[in-house]
């Protein structure tokens, strides 16, 4: 049995590298950067979830109820189209990319798929995870997470005030009153 989940895991890599193929850096941005570079940014809540695989990629996509546009064009809904997903039997799970959850509520710095990608054009974070705040309720407030290192659930899970746990994490988090005031 030791020996069949080291097997296993190398399959699971070798899967991840023949379908997605190709590796890539991305530099840390801060919050400055994202929202100079972001053409759209929103608050907005998930509404449904779909998979879809485009050339032998999954991909998720997420149709999203707009709460608020704090920069771009106004919309009621939008579509991300996040990497990795469902492919027939398997889930793929991209390092980097956020996981999105049907009723979660978010604010992302987003800009469209480029090239387009083939059927509903849409949306992705930018720099993946680092473009996405998962919004987590703690002690009466709300606070904007990114998406990355797991830190949503790392802030929600812990015990301290919730100044000191935001202040352990690894990733951007602000009070989301701060950050939406920071946006503008």
């Amino acid at each position: 049995m030791q020996r069949v989940f080291p097997m296993v895991a190398i399959l699971a890599g070798l899967v991840v590298l023949a379908v997605f193929g190709e590796a890539a850096v991305l530099l840390p941005l801060s919050l400055e950067q994202m929202v100079v570079r972001a053409p759209y940014i929103v608050q907005f809540k998930v509404k449904e979830i779909n998979y879809e695989v485009i050339e032998n990629k999954p991909f998720t996509l997420a149709t999203c109820e707009v709460i608020k546009t704090l920069k771009g064009d106004s919309a009621a809904t939008v579509e991300l189209r996040l990497p990795g997903g469902q492919m027939g039997e398997m889930e793929m799970v991209v390092p980097g990319a956020p996981i999105v959850k049907s009723g979660e509520s978010y604010v992302a710095f987003l800009e469209p798929d480029t090239p387009p990608l083939p059927r509903k054009p849409a949306w992705h974070p930018l720099g993946l995870g680092q473009g996405m705040f998962a919004l987590v309720e703690k002690e009466g407030r709300t606070f904007a997470i990114q998406t990355l290192n797991q830190a949503p659930i790392i802030f929600a899970a812990c015990t301290n005030d919730a100044n000191q746990c935001l202040n352990a994490l690894r990733s951007q988090g602000y009070e989301l009153a701060d950050l939406l005031q920071r946006i503008k």
